[in-house]
């Protein structure tokens, strides 16, 4: 996506903003925009870590996307989608997050959901994702008993499914989250649930983007024992909600070896109360392995759970001590004062303030 981004190199001091799990805390020594013309930012330093397996990352925008047509399953920023059934695929739709489209997740005329599915490189037993997720103003919540503006009493709507082989409770499954009715949200499949999230009355925001975020890590050498959970939302009326869990995320049934193959953006939607409705998703980011919590965001505040509008990067290159990203504008309004976000594998993260300062240039995104 070519943007103009204008970015104020002022160096601030190193603000501390996580440390749950207390290994190594990464530290930042240099911020280097010589290539800021190429769109690049190269961050200096030590203890980052490893790098995230980046599965996916999709904000709709590539060359070539047209309102009410088809989303491209090979033009995402990272990674590819699989659609078994063409006319269930998502159409590109005007009313987005960040950029000029968002996916469509319903078919009108059918009526049913329209979905994506990626597939994983090699199973996977960690993960962190994050997506925005909308209804606009005058369409309905999922659900036969709603209307706009107001919650299902039924169980309506599974927001993303990763899975292993089977959604039926064979083996491995989540839904992150699913809406169960009456206003009740759960972190659960039909293998099990691992967590039950405020009220979506808590964190929904009516015609507007919601994010949502999860980080589910599993002990490498016992899945079904140790691991940890972070879910988060963040909404304009409501601001960041946060559920923070030192929980095995596998459970003890079903096949021995714990993992998942595959994700889909929706999971499930069961019909509204006329067959007419606008689910939308964009700015779709997943990650992999015991890394995946790792990346660099821009976000308009120095305390990350204070910000309201967030980019996650696009990593070029990770090692200990060097990170070099490209620059992604996302849901930025004035990225002149935007601010790195550095998060770490081990859980930990470290806020900088505005980069180094520099003329207005075209990035070349």
């Amino acid at each position: 996506m070519n943007v103009l981004l204008k970015m104020l190199l002022i160096v601030s001091a190193l603000v501390l903003v996580v440390s749950k799990v207390a290994v190594s805390q990464p530290m930042i020594t240099s911020i280097d925009k010589s290539r800021l013309a190429e769109g690049l930012v190269t961050i200096t330093g030590s203890n980052f870590g490893g790098a995230p397996n980046v599965e996916l990352h999709d904000d709709f925008e590539h060359t070539g996307a047209v309102t009410g047509e088809t989303v491209a399953l090979n033009k995402a920023i990272v990674g590819d989608w699989y659609q078994k059934y063409e006319a269930y695929t998502p159409l590109y739709d005007d009313f987005a997050m960040s950029g000029k489209h968002s996916m469509l997740a319903w078919n009108n005329e059918i009526p049913y959901m329209r979905t994506l599915e990626h597939t994983f490189t090699t199973p996977i037993q960690s993960f962190y994702m994050s997506y925005w997720v909308a209804i606009p103003d005058g369409f309905p919540f999922p659900g036969y008993d709603n209307d706009v503006g107001g919650f299902s009493s039924d169980s309506s709507w599974k927001l993303t499914w990763i899975f292993d082989e089977s959604r039926k409770g064979l083996d491995s499954d989540l839904c992150i989250p699913t809406y169960i009715g009456g206003g009740q949200s759960l972190i659960a499949g039909n293998d099990w649930n691992l967590a039950h999230p405020a009220d979506i009355t808590e964190w929904w925001s009516w015609g507007k983007w919601i994010r949502i975020t999860a980080w589910l890590h599993a002990s490498p050498d016992a899945p079904t024992v140790s691991g940890n959970l972070r879910f988060s939302t963040w909404s304009k009326e409501h601001g960041q909600y946060l559920l923070e869990k030192d929980t095995p995320v596998f459970d003890n049934d079903g096949p021995a070896t714990k993992q998942y193959k595959a994700i889909t953006f929706p999971g499930w939607i069961r019909n509204f109360t006329d067959g007419i409705g606008r689910p939308l998703y964009d700015d779709v980011y997943v990650a992999s392995g015991n890394n995946a919590y790792a990346r660099v965001e821009l976000s308009d505040s120095t305390d990350y759970y204070s910000s309201s509008e967030f980019a996650i990067q696009h990593i070029e290159s990770w090692s200990d001590t060097q990170i070099i990203f490209r620059v992604v504008n996302g849901g930025l309004t004035d990225a002149i004062n935007a601010k790195i976000h550095l998060f770490t594998g081990d859980g930990n993260s470290l806020s900088e303030g505005s980069p180094p300062a520099a003329p207005e240039l075209k990035l070349g995104l």
